[in-house]
């Protein structure tokens, strides 16, 4: 949750912008295989919609704290985010990426099985989070591309997105 305003060391070289890109790509098209949206948006059956539910709810929690230790702490001008300085809030931030990524793990396992499971998880984690991460260096960039992202999932998942209103 680095705040400064240069960008990281991977942009050093166009090759690594190319892998992440490349890593973001075949994890869509991998996710997309799987039919793991439809599956997720869908309420198939397959999928465990409560340990889901739950899922999200810990990634909003996160989410919600990454905005507000990176953008909205009263102290963000005088005091550098890091571990020293907030320890509490970064043992909060692993344990609900933890809770997260187990409940949405166990959500998915009655439908796919454990090996396709940790695909699609690494998938989403490593070549799709990860990979915008890298990316997009900025924090402000990167939550308002949470919170929109957020929203736009939870509208489809709620049934009045506009690709589930339409039939897509």
């Amino acid at each position: 949750m680095e705040t400064s305003s240069s960008p990281p060391a991977i942009y050093s070289s166009p090759v690594n912008l190319l892998w992440a890109a490349a890593m973001l790509l075949s994890a869509g098209y991998g996710l997309t295989e799987y039919k793991v949206y439809h599956a997720l948006v869908h309420h198939n059956t397959g999928v465990n919609h409560f340990l889901l539910n739950l899922s999200i709810t810990s990634t909003l929690i996160l989410l919600t704290l990454k905005v507000y230790l990176e953008q909205l702490r009263p102290d963000r001008n005088t005091l550098k985010l890091s571990y020293q300085t907030h320890r509490k809030q970064t043992h909060l931030c692993i344990a609900l990426i933890v809770i997260s990524s187990l409940l949405f793990n166990l959500s998915l396992y009655p439908r796919y099985g454990f090996t396709q499971t940790m695909i699609i998880t690494s998938m989403v984690g490593y070549g799709v989070l990860w990979q915008f991460f890298m990316l997009v260096p900025y924090s402000l960039a990167q939550n308002l591309a949470g919170i929109v992202g957020a929203t736009y999932f939870l509208q489809e998942y709620a049934g009045v997105g506009v690709i589930t209103s339409f039939g897509h």
